[in-house]
């Protein structure tokens, strides 16, 4: 079958153990990001299976109206940026594996990397030492402090465990049934939302961006954070009210972030107001972008690839499909 893999930056895919899955089909890799309707329609004209890397290019129905050998869509994880309505009406399966009890390892270490590096100025210690002025100043340790988990999912859960391993000490909000679970491994509970911001020296945030969360994060709760503290997003920029991180991080509440996730990706616009402020730590959405995590997701992608070309799909979201 034509299958056709898209956004592969950096040509890793090809390299994987488990690409071999593959054998026997035709596969097209695009290296580049497109978001341009008619050329990627180009691009897809003879696409029989379509291979997404998470969320990287949106499939709306203007582009799948225009894919008629599209037969099958396979990815990993939630799939906001589909059409999943355009998919049903057009016959094309959408597969995509929820791993519901495996959390992205990847993500979550990241998350702790960029938390770790924020407290110890690492970033700027370096530009420090490489522009010949030694130290540049003095950063804070971990162990006693607070660690705010907003949303125990299980990237939360994982994060909140590496709190805890870190001396510190963990305090979760986040939904009922998700706060249940925190205290049953033993986690503290915020009485309150405001309570949440107000207590921690440092919050990660671990929402989906949903409807419902969409602009979760306001600038109130940030105006009651601490001086000095630090809040982490590795999950999602929507959930933060649009400008106000900008705005709360010039007035010194909180008084760092550790961002890898952006409203427009990829984010092109060096000019971007959190690329250019000191107290900020930028990546760009590399969360779950390791060869270990590529290997785990793709193995499953290509697993839903597989069994459709033998008539079995599996992980299919739009299960209606099946009964035509």
């Amino acid at each position: 079958m034509n299958i056709t893999i898209l956004d592969d930056y950096f040509d890793t895919v090809r390299t994987l153990q488990c690409f071999k899955k593959l054998d026997g089909h035709h596969v097209t890799i695009w290296n580049d990001h497109v978001d341009d309707i008619d050329l990627l329609a180009e691009r897809l004209r003879e696409t029989e299976i379509l291979v997404l890397i998470r969320e990287r290019t949106a499939i709306r129905a203007k582009l799948l109206e225009r894919l008629p050998k599209l037969k099958l869509i396979s990815q990993r994880s939630i799939y906001p940026h589909i059409d999943v309505n355009a998919c049903t009406r057009m016959g094309i399966i959408l597969c995509s594996d929820m791993h519901s009890d495996t959390p992205s390892y990847a993500a979550a270490e990241l998350t702790w990397a960029s938390l770790t590096a924020a407290v110890r100025q690492v970033p700027q210690q370096m530009q420090s030492l490489k522009a010949g002025r030694w130290q540049m100043g003095i950063g804070s340790t971990l162990r006693g402090k607070t660690l705010g988990i907003y949303g125990y999912g299980r990237i939360g859960r994982v994060v909140a465990g590496y709190g805890k391993a870190f001396g510190m000490k963990v305090l979760v909000w986040s939904s009922a049934a998700s706060l249940e679970r925190a205290q049953e491994d033993g986690h503290r509970i915020a009485s309150g939302k405001h309570s949440f911001f107000e207590s921690c020296d440092i919050i990660s945030l671990h929402l989906r961006l949903l409807p419902v969360t969409r602009g979760i994060v306001k600038a109130s709760d940030l105006a009651a954070m601490k001086p000095g503290s630090l809040l982490v997003n590795s999950s999602r920029a929507g959930l933060v009210e649009p400008g106000a991180l900008e705005k709360a991080l010039s007035l010194g509440r909180p008084g760092m972030a550790a961002v890898d996730v952006y409203e427009e990706e990829p984010l092109y616009n060096n000019h971007h107001p959190l690329l250019n402020m000191e107290n900020v730590i930028c990546t760009p959405h590399i969360g779950y972008v390791s060869r270990d995590e590529y290997e785990i997701q793709f193995s499953d992608i290509f697993d839903q690839v597989t069994a459709y070309a033998s008539g079995n799909p599996i992980n299919v979201i739009n299960r209606e499909l099946l009964q035509r």
